[in-house]
């Protein structure tokens, strides 16, 4: 076990030789696929809905959050409620 976590050379049967090689191509080809949507979601969910992060003055989450409010939309856009000149985003 130790050589396979120090990436030495172990001694291998035909069988894991190639389960090791399948899985080192599944997790090539994973991020290329929407199996990405399974993969992503497990590390992402907790964070969005159990993340309680207060925003406190002078926090990198308030940085964050004032970066963001000083996006405008672009001019290009036609939707009413989304117009420059109004104000409103």
């Amino acid at each position: 076990m130790i050589a396979f976590i120090s990436f030495a050379p172990i001694q291998a049967n035909s069988a894991l030789t190639v389960h090791l090689l399948l899985l080192g191509a599944l997790l090539a080809y994973i991020p290329w696929t929407k199996m990405n949507h399974y993969v992503a979601k497990s590390f992402i969910y907790h964070k969005v809905l159990w993340d309680n992060e207060p925003n406190l003055r002078g926090s990198r989450l308030e940085k964050s959050v004032e970066k963001l409010l000083l996006h405008r939309p672009q001019d290009t856009w036609q939707a009413p409620h989304a117009r420059k000149d109004t104000g409103k985003i």
